[in-house]
């Protein structure tokens, strides 16, 4: 769902005042799974930890842990889709607008349709950035990668203009999402353990891992505003006006109808 609200973020402006309904509804009937992707997050998160201090630890350090996790996470799935049936319900109604949604989209797609919604999407991403510096807040963290995602979806949609810088580009905001990802399972499995397990001692491995959480989630924080410092270099006026030269560069080969670099004997 998260794609599909991008791509609604970058059709902003042709979709005009549907804009907002789509983009509610999407946003509306994903956080009807949020409780799932975090339980599902934080067996991950587990497995990921052992795996990076596997060399430090027992083997089953985590074992009764992981199973307490393993279990709540299924309870919550069995319950959504055997008695809420969840995923059917959000089917069927995002399914009734996916027609009108297409239908709202022109067929032919110029910048000026594109850039608003891009532009806002960047500059939403760098302002979240900027909040980062000194911070170790959760919020704002979630916040830059929420604008990752949307923007990597994005770019991706635009590829054509300019694959190879595209998909340097689309790697690195990847890796970026990649790393806030881990950090928000942290994050929720720390909040877990603050609630269901006893911090103050060793039972279960609850201790161990709440201070492995802790270091892991400081690293994952300095590297991701490293990252983001690179990524998030340009103010969102050049970045929109870089985008729109390789939007009108790539017009202008198609108009020409060249042979494609390949067929000349470069690597394109």
């Amino acid at each position: 769902m998260k794609k599909i609200r991008a791509i609604i973020r970058l059709v902003r402006a042709p979709l005009k005042k549907k804009y907002q309904d789509l983009n509610a509804l999407y946003r509306d009937e994903a956080k009807k799974t949020v409780e799932l992707q975090k339980a599902a997050a934080m067996v991950e998160t587990i497995d990921m930890i052992h795996e990076q201090y596997s060399e430090r630890l027992y083997k089953n350090a985590f074992t009764d842990l992981r199973g307490q996790l393993e279990e709540n996470r299924d309870e919550l799935f069995d319950k959504a889709l055997s008695e809420e049936h969840l995923l059917q319900e959000i089917h069927q109604k995002l399914e009734e607008e996916c027609g009108t949604f297409k239908d709202l989209i022109p067929h032919t797609i110029s910048f000026n349709h594109i850039s608003p919604g891009i532009k806002k999407v960047y500059k939403q991403a760098h302002t979240a950035f900027n909040k980062l510096k000194g911070s170790s807040r959760f919020e704002d963290f979630h916040e830059l990668q929420k604008r990752v995602n949307y923007l990597q979806d994005q770019l991706e949609i635009i590829n054509p203009i300019w694959p190879r810088m595209m998909d340097a580009w689309e790697e690195e905001l990847d890796t970026l999402n990649d790393i806030l990802i881990a950090h928000e399972g942290l994050f929720h499995l720390s909040e877990y353990l603050a609630k269901n397990g006893d911090t103050d001692t060793s039972e279960d491995g609850t201790h161990l891992m709440a201070t492995l959480i802790h270091g892991h989630s400081e690293q994952l924080q300095a590297h991701s505003q490293l990252l983001a410092k690179r990524i998030f270099y340009l103010k969102p006026k050049d970045f929109i006006h870089y985008i729109e030269k390789l939007w009108q560069a790539h017009q202008q080969q198609n108009e020409k109808q060249l042979l494609p670099l390949e067929k000349l004997g470069f690597d394109a």
